[in-house]
């Protein structure tokens, strides 16, 4: 008895013994006086030749499905995907341009323009090659005014967030934001941002000014009317707060006047134009004249 243990060749697996010169019967034949030999039987694997997106989560479409058989079948019949058909349209992913097919992943290899002749062994992959498109991040002003040119890069890729370039009257610029509202990734100048394969957009993002100018207006009552004007002794003054709050004439500036009683100031929100004006009216106060008669006699 002898046990041989074939090495099975890739693409084939080992189905037995198969021989002419004598008869097997159960695994045992009868040794003559000759030379026997035994050839052994192989049995094809099954074979495929796929198409890889090599996109990672992105979309592809238009993707081939490739073909499937057994270990050197002929591939002939197979059409290899010819993009120089107008009637075939090669793989499409947001943001990049299809290159071709590479045999390897990271794009080194040469590039595959029909199938082999035969299938290989085992599963034989082609790898999408892609070339990132042209792409911008942009910014919005968000409220604000001037303008700013995107920052240009390639899909995919890092670019650096660009210094602030608008304004807003009553605001002070504070960062950029995905969102408009404040509420996305918060990006400073400067930072790295990854161009995707969508509209990439920064929105300024904006805070009160602390130092949003008002005036404060002194008019005093007229003697004639009961209309109010203003008294070159004292000419208006400007002060600051806030954009949106209240402001604060009353507790500052409100001036002693001989003959004259403040009214009660009406305070006003500060607007981010710095035109809110806050009048102090001050009416004349009145006093009463009596004539008293001495003696008995008067002309």
């Amino acid at each position: 008895d002898c046990e041989i243990a074939p090495t099975e060749p890739a693409g084939y697996r080992f189905r037995g013994w198969s021989t002419n010169d004598v008869e097997v019967n159960n695994g045992t034949f009868t040794m003559p006086a000759q030379n026997v030999v035994f050839t052994g039987v192989w049995e094809a694997e099954e074979a495929q030749i796929k198409f890889d997106a090599n996109a990672g989560t992105d979309l592809v479409q238009n993707m081939p499905s490739g073909i499937s058989g057994k270990t050197n079948q002929s591939t002939l019949g197979n059409v290899f995907p010819d993009y120089s058909d107008p009637l075939s349209e090669a793989p499409t992913r947001p943001g990049y341009t299809f290159v071709g097919w590479p045999a390897l992943p990271n794009g080194l290899g040469e590039y595959v323009t029909q199938y082999p002749k035969v299938f290989p062994a085992g599963t034989t992959t082609y790898y999408a090659q892609w070339k990132a498109k042209d792409d911008s991040l942009s910014y919005d002003s968000n409220g604000g005014t001037g303008v700013m040119e995107s920052t240009a890069g390639l899909t995919d890729t890092n670019v650096k967030v660009a210094a602030n370039g608008f304004s807003r009257m009553g605001y002070d610029f504070v960062g950029w934001n995905t969102q408009a509202n404040g509420k996305g990734k918060n990006y400073a100048v400067g930072a790295d941002f990854t161009l995707t394969e969508s509209e990439d957009i920064l929105y300024a993002q904006w805070k009160p000014s602390e130092n949003t100018k008002y005036t404060v207006k002194h008019l005093f009552q007229n003697v004639d009317d009961d209309n109010y004007v203003e008294d070159s002794a004292y000419p208006q003054e400007e002060m600051f707060g806030t954009t949106g709050d209240e402001t604060n004439a009353a507790d500052k500036i409100i001036k002693t006047v001989d003959g004259f009683e403040p009214q009660a100031v009406v305070e006003k929100t500060i607007g981010a134009d710095g035109k809110t004006v806050v009048e102090i009216r001050y009416d004349r106060k009145t006093y009463q004249l009596t004539y008293e008669v001495v003696g008995e006699h008067f002309a």
